[in-house]
C-alpha cells in the first residue's frame, strides 16, 4: 500500500471498520472476499471527504486450528487488486489520487 499510495498502513485486511453511518455511500465497496477490508481502507483513504486513522492490535498466530486462506492465492489477489486500485481508469484512485492534498 505504501509503494502505490504513500500512506502506511499497518494492517490493511484487518476486518475492523468504525465510521459515520454518513460515509457509508462515500465508501462504495464494490469487492468481496479477502479485498473487502482493503477496499473499504483505500476509498476512505483517497475520500476528501472522509477522515481516516487506524489504531493497529497486534496480531497473535492462531492458537486452535488452521487457517483455510491459501497465502500465496491470496497474496497475488491482493497485489492484482492494489493495482487495479491505483492504476485503473475505472479506480477512484485514477488518475486524481496524488494530487489530494496531503
Amino acid at each position: 500500500v505504501w509503494l502505490l499510495f504513500e500512506y502506511k498502513i499497518q494492517d490493511c485486511l484487518s476486518g475492523m471498520w468504525v465510521f459515520r453511518r454518513r460515509i457509508i455511500n462515500e465508501l462504495s465497496p464494490r469487492e468481496g472476499g479477502w479485498n473487502f477490508s482493503l477496499e473499504i481502507k483505500l476509498n476512505a483513504l483517497i475520500s476528501p471527504k472522509i477522515k481516516f486513522a487506524e489504531y493497529n492490535i497486534p496480531y497473535h498466530d492462531r492458537v486452535f486450528g488452521q487457517s483455510k486462506q491459501n497465502i500465496f492465492k491470496t497474496g497475488i489477489a491482493h497485489v492484482i487488486f492494489l493495482l487495479h486500485m491505483r492504476f485503473s481508469k475505472t479506480s477512484p484512485t485514477y488518475p486524481h489520487f496524488f494530487s489530494r492534498k496531503k
